[in-house]
């Protein structure tokens, strides 16, 4: 099977992208040829060089080399990939107060009492159905 060769621009923009995600390399460079329709080879090594260094590219969710390209995620604000990953460690999803770890540890839906099928509830408390209790929408 014949290797494949990549171009020069390539090669620099792929050592750019942050390493722990740098999977998929042929794919990536199919989707970093068809970028180039879009944007520059300079804007792409700029931005992936920017992204690898912000916290969301150095965290736990970074996106691939083909996903980025593909979403052309060089349009990114700066402001987006310095904010960090959308999860704190604790798993926590940012926004609004309600998080996804209260939420699952809270939820209780009991299959073998035919529940399941049914609005799970929040319990203020974290131990089940009970006073104070709110509906989770699904």
């Amino acid at each position: 099977m014949p290797s494949t060769t990549y171009t020069a621009d390539f090669e620099t923009w792929w050592a750019a992208f942050p390493r722990g995600r740098r999977t998929k390399k042929r794919k990536a460079a199919d989707d970093y040829r068809k970028a180039l329709q879009r944007t520059d080879a300079e804007t792409l090594l700029r931005r992936a060089t920017e992204y690898a260094a912000s916290p969301t590219g150095q965290g736990r969710y970074v996106v691939m080399p083909s996903t980025w390209l593909n979403g052309d995620c060089w349009e990114d604000s700066n402001e987006a990939w310095n904010r960090g990953d959308d999860r704190e460690e604790t798993g926590r999803i940012r926004g609004d107060g309600a998080t996804a770890a209260i939420a699952a540890k809270t939820i209780k839906v009991d299959i073998a009492e035919g529940t399941a099928g049914r609005t799970p509830t929040l319990d203020s408390e974290g131990d089940g159905p009970g006073a104070g209790d709110s509906t989770i929408p699904f």
